[in-house]
């Protein structure tokens, strides 16, 4: 329960810690706006997220919750439920359309159950709420894959699905995170790759290292980005949400991939109290995690 728990307030955690310096990519401006950055800041003036409150979420959150919302209301993933349900909101969304977004839309509309061909990691980190309710059970990959292809249809993003989500299984009954990553790659090509990338760059400085490997949405920047700050810091749940949001760009979709990998390794209690208190979603989370099978 507890590492279940992390996982998911890991996730949304990481994407609202993230919310005010989304796809800010000049790094020296992050270093002057958020260099004693421990404490959830609202979206002023953003962009992308324009005046969004404190401990809010990003697109990538709301839809995030959006899936959660369809589980609880169905006591399990069902596809065509999702799909009604997201077109909807998406519809209707006064928030920030992407690629992904706009792309899938017109897909979805028409009846197909799958839409962009966007590999942004971001189509992967919002079914946290997914491998949560559905960890242990033997439908997992098959529903994974069916919700990330109806917003991102990409075999490279669902590759690097399959890796994440088991080393997240790995990390829940309790082996270590890197004991976790090391098992998962020596039988995943793809992942043992991003892996050494991301140890070839975790001893420079963070925001350095994620500026040469990519500091954009796309997977195969994004992950082995994420894992240089995972890699970084195994135990410190608050520096690697400070170092991803000073490393810029998309920090959001990072964010939550940084947040569900040490709330699966230290559990919920490994996550700073105040971070989980403030919360917009909090008494959401805590529902969900206790009234269904989590």
């Amino acid at each position: 329960m507890d590492k279940l728990r992390g996982l998911l307030f890991g996730a949304m955690i990481g994407d609202a810690f993230a919310l005010p310096a989304h796809w800010i990519y000049d790094i020296n401006q992050l270093r002057e706006t958020f260099s004693d950055y421990t404490a959830y800041r609202p979206a002023i003036r953003h962009p992308f997220h324009q005046n969004k409150p404190k401990g809010t979420q990003t697109h990538y959150g709301d839809q995030a919750l959006l899936l959660l919302r369809s589980i609880a209301s169905g006591e399990g993933f069902l596809l065509e439920t999702y799909r009604q349900h997201w077109l909807h909101m998406m519809t209707n969304y006064e928030g920030y359309l992407d690629k992904a977004t706009t792309n899938s839309l017109p897909q979805l509309r028409s009846g197909l159950k799958t839409g962009s061909a966007s590999d942004d990691l971001g189509g992967f980190v919002m079914c946290a709420p997914l491998i949560t309710y559905h960890f242990d059970d033997i439908a997992l990959f098959d529903n994974l894959h069916a919700a990330i292809r109806m917003t991102h249809d990409s075999p490279t993003l669902l590759s690097a699905a399959d890796f994440i989500t088991c080393v997240l299984m790995e990390l829940v009954i309790g082996k270590t995170l890197i004991e976790s990553l090391d098992e998962i790659a020596a039988n995943h090509d793809a992942g043992a790759a991003w892996l050494a990338l991301a140890r070839k760059h975790m001893n420079g400085d963070t925001a350095d290292s994620i500026r040469e490997i990519g500091q954009s949405c796309a997977m195969a920047f994004a992950l082995p980005s994420a894992l240089v700050i995972v890699l970084k810091h195994p135990d410190d749940f608050m520096g690697a949400m400070r170092d991803n949001v000073l490393a810029g760009g998309d920090s959001a979709a990072r964010g939550m991939l940084i947040g569900m990998l040490l709330g699966a390794s230290m559990g919920i209690q490994g996550i700073p109290q105040q971070l989980i208190d403030n919360i917009a979603c909090r008494d959401l989370l805590m529902s969900f995690t206790k009234h269904n099978r989590v």
